[in-house]
């Protein structure tokens, strides 16, 4: 297990290029700063990741329903349609947040994103 991306696939001298059929298998929305703010002040929430200049964008998590009372944390829906093989061997890249809210909030509030990945060998080794 790594700490980041460039630990796995892409640092010179590993074995990168024997892994493949990388995919999200796990999401979740934490808050941070203020640990105690709600997210159910958000009404929905979608996670994308694409290349450090935006291009190759894929949806990988979201969630539609945000109860308001939900508290500090949820679980995410993933899209595990895609591959993200080519994305995560970029050496940047780049997560945007699309949310919406349910009330306007007088903090910024600082949010931990967590996703899981899956890989498995590449074919051609």
């Amino acid at each position: 297990m790594a700490t980041s991306f460039d630990q796995s696939f892409s640092k010179n001298g590993n074995n990168g290029d024997q892994v493949g059929e990388v995919r999200v298998v796990s999401a979740k929305l934490r808050s941070v700063d203020p640990s105690d703010f709600n997210i159910g002040n958000l009404v929905s929430v979608k996670f994308y990741i694409a290349q450090h200049n935006g291009e190759d964008e894929v949806l990988v998590a979201s969630r539609t329903d945000i109860t308001e009372g939900v508290g500090n944390n949820i679980v995410l829906d993933i899209d595990n349609s895609n591959f993200l093989d080519r994305l995560i061997r970029q050496p940047d890249v780049r997560i945007r947040m699309v949310y919406v809210l349910r009330h306007k909030i007088d903090t910024d509030a600082g949010l931990h994103f967590v996703l899981g990945l899956s890989a498995y060998p590449n074919k051609q080794y």
